[in-house]
């Protein structure tokens, strides 16, 4: 027992070593700055909406049943009118107002109440589209998080 408690207080015992190591590896300095342990993905409900959207958005490229489309459709309208909601004063103030725009085409074309009707090949360009839209409207909000962080 006695040994057990002197290995644990060495500064040479494999825990010890352990421990300075794991230190050192949490305090290694990124290029812009950051810690490994300050790099997170900010997942929050905005995050969330516009990986779903993108997710399902790309599915929608394959064949897929109709009640899939119509899930899309319940899914990318309001997303696109839940981003463009809690969003619209950042945008204001960036003065990025054709992203508050295209969420708001974006609901509307997407919308599930009255539907619009075009051909499957519209509708893989307004696919494609719309995921590219959801994906550079989280890349702003990511931004916006990280400089909220850094204030």
């Amino acid at each position: 027992m006695k040994k057990r408690a002197e290995a644990d207080t060495d500064p040479d015992s494999r825990a010890a070593k352990l421990l300075r190591l794991s230190k050192m590896i949490a305090e290694v300095d990124e290029p812009d700055g950051e810690t490994v342990n300050e790099r997170r993905v900010h997942w929050d409900v905005s995050t969330f909406v516009c990986v779903l959207a993108v997710l399902m958005l790309a599915l929608a490229l394959a064949p897929m049943p109709i009640g899939y489309y119509t899930v899309l459709r319940w899914v990318v309208a309001p997303s696109a009118l839940f981003l463009a909601g809690s969003w619209c004063w950042r945008f204001f103030e960036r003065s990025i107002l054709w992203l508050l725009a295209l969420l708001v085409v974006a609901a509307v074309v997407f919308n599930p109440i009255i539907p619009f009707w075009m051909s499957r090949s519209w509708w893989r360009i307004l696919d494609l589209l719309t995921a590219f839209l959801f994906f550079s409207t989280w890349a702003l909000i990511q931004d916006q998080l990280d400089k909220r962080k850094c204030a």
